[in-house]
């Protein structure tokens, strides 16, 4: 064999495979567009489930606990990962850890007592607490202590709430 490339206009190209390789027979490569068949349209149906029908289908110990030696649904294991709840709601902290991410640690700054107070028939009645509405000007108030001229205390307040109390089962 000639070290020098032969060139393709030339008579002499010739194509051999090689026994070490199987070339694909025409009828294995699918040029056309075909029908899917039932097992595969349920393994779609069941890649692109939701959620809740997982919960319903399955219960927690298949998902997340022991391996089990059949599968009900074929890609649990991506489909486990894909709507686990630990993924898609993430756990809510403790107001320490939440208030620990602020440069202020407010624990160190609310009083023991605060000014809030309440008008009765017998005059002003103090309660102590330390957020309340004024009475008199039903301004909010929010008594703090030894905060120094460098520290900005912001708040924010939601005009309305919306709560959702539900149970998954």
């Amino acid at each position: 064999m000639d070290a020098k490339p032969l060139s393709v206009s030339s008579g002499e190209y010739q194509s051999s495979a090689d026994e070490a390789i199987k070339v694909a027979t025409p009828d294995i490569i699918l040029l056309k567009e075909q029908i899917l068949g039932p097992e595969v349209m349920a393994d779609l149906v069941f890649e692109s489930i939701g959620g809740q029908e997982i919960i319903s289908i399955a219960r927690s110990d298949m998902i997340n606990g022991q391996n089990v030696v059949y599968q009900p649904i074929k890609n649990i294991t991506s489909l486990n990962y894909q709507y686990n709840p630990q993924n898609i709601l993430s756990l809510q902290k403790t107001d320490k850890d939440l208030f620990k991410n602020f440069a202020i640690d407010l624990s160190r700054k609310i009083p023991n007592c605060g000014d809030g107070f309440i008008l009765t028939e017998d005059g002003t009645e103090f309660t102590c607490e330390y957020v309340y509405i004024d009475p008199i000007t039903e301004d909010l108030v929010i008594d703090l202590v030894n905060i120094l001229p460098s520290e900005e205390v912001q708040v924010q307040s939601v005009a309305a709430v919306t709560v959702l109390n539900d149970t998954i089962y």
